[in-house]
């Protein structure tokens, strides 16, 4: 039935312009939020000397936004598979799901991120090398100040 058939297309265009305009505000957002992380890097850099804690959520919050962006394109993905394989209320049902998961993809990313540690190893371990080169520093102008007979270094 050719009636069907046009409800069914308005549908799917309503459906994959709303998952559209989400991505559009949540790429908006993202940007800006970037553009935040960007101007707060030398704070973060900053904090990686003494305990990186400052550093170690700057890391984090910056993955996670960088990231999500493949999460949504991803999702988008399934999206479109969605309207192209499923039929019927089925589809429109899967469709709001995965919508639903573009608006909550960040914060599983979060969680995941925050969680694991895997941001606090990094940070961990370019602190203590920046600890270490800032000591080796210290050590070298102590000497090359202190000595009798002028600069040994």
């Amino acid at each position: 039935n050719l009636s069907d058939l046009g409800q069914l297309m308005i549908l799917v265009l309503l459906i994959l312009g709303i998952g559209f305009l989400i991505l559009a505000i949540a790429g908006s957002i993202r940007y800006i939020e970037l553009l935040i992380c960007i101007l707060f890097a030398p704070i973060a850099a900053v904090s990686i000397v003494n305990d990186g804690e400052g550093a170690e959520v700057w890391f984090k919050e910056t993955i996670c936004i960088v990231f999500t962006q493949s999460i949504h394109m991803f999702l988008l993905q399934i999206l479109i598979t969605i309207m192209t394989t499923v039929d019927g209320i089925m589809m429109a049902i899967l469709c709001i799901a995965s919508i639903s998961i573009m608006l909550k993809g960040p914060q599983v990313l979060r969680n995941f991120l925050y969680t694991s540690g895997a941001g606090s190893i990094s940070v961990k371990t370019a602190g203590t090398a920046a600890r270490g080169y800032g000591k080796m520093r210290a050590m070298k102008r102590m000497v090359k100040s202190s000595s009798p007979i002028g600069p040994l270094v």
